[in-house]
């Protein structure tokens, strides 16, 4: 190959490798790092190195260097480093059979979870979207009905009730939870709990103030709506008739009667 052929293909080489997501080091036999991208530093909270620098002097794991020390592959192996859950894989550098050197690549775990409860959130934010609508269209057909039947009476005595029930629920939740987020999710879960013919009754002396910008909505999805999932579910395995109550300090005690 050309001098400038042999350039491009190492300038080529580093842009790829500097692009990956994954963490990527590269080692020799003496454990001298001979390549590192820019998440490997990312991802390991490595500052700065030398290019002299050995792999015991930057990463402080006994557990990651045992790994990258092995002489066989290592695959999806899970590692705690420092705050952090990380998924390690390694492949030895062969030359005759003997190890050369290694080849490890370091995934993030915890920025996975993160992704996969975001998708959770969204996931289940939608299905209380789809009880709500779902429990909204039913009782218009059971009105459309009563009126195809010339029940006139019945019709205007359901929607008097589910006005008034609309009516306190919206009274409570609008005026005393002050919160937009946890209206959002307490509506939401309202029709759920509706549609599961579950009596959810928020008492009166509840309240909440509007929480701090640091409370975002996807946490308290996972929290308030996973809490009320496993009441949902609760009430819905007792025998008993099927009442959930929330008490006055929210999202912290149910009782199920």
């Amino acid at each position: 190959m050309e001098p400038y052929e042999i350039a491009l293909l190492f300038r080529e080489r580093n842009a790829i490798l500097q692009s990956v997501k994954e963490g990527i080091i590269a080692i020799d036999q003496y454990g001298k790092v001979t390549m590192m991208n820019k998440s490997a530093q990312q991802i390991l909270d490595i500052s700065s190195r030398d290019e002299v620098q050995r792999i015991n002097e930057i990463i402080s794991s006994d557990t990651i260097l045992k790994l990258m020390e092995s002489k066989k592959d290592v695959v999806n192996e899970e590692v705690q480093y420092k705050d952090r859950t990380l998924i390690v894989n390694t492949q030895p550098v062969l030359e005759d059979g003997e190890s050369v050197g290694t080849v490890a690549t370091f995934r993030d775990k915890t920025e996975m979870k993160k992704m996969v409860d975001a998708f959770s959130e969204v996931k289940q934010y939608s299905e209380d979207l789809r009880a709500q609508t779902h429990e909204f269209t039913n009782k218009l057909y059971v009105i459309l009905g009563l009126i195809q039947l010339g029940k006139k009476e019945e019709a205007i005595q359901l929607i008097q009730e589910e006005t008034k029930s609309q009516e306190h629920h919206g009274e409570l939740i609008f005026n005393s939870i002050q919160d937009e987020k946890i209206q959002a999710i307490l509506l939401g879960k309202l029709a759920k709990a509706s549609e599961k013919k579950i009596v959810f009754h928020i008492e009166e002396e509840s309240s909440v103030s509007p929480l701090s910008e640091k409370f975002k909505l996807a946490p308290l999805i996972i929290i308030l709506g996973n809490i009320l999932d496993n009441a949902f579910d609760a009430a819905a395995d007792s025998k008993e008739k099927k009442f959930l109550f929330l008490q006055p300090i929210l999202g912290t005690m149910f009782c199920l009667r």
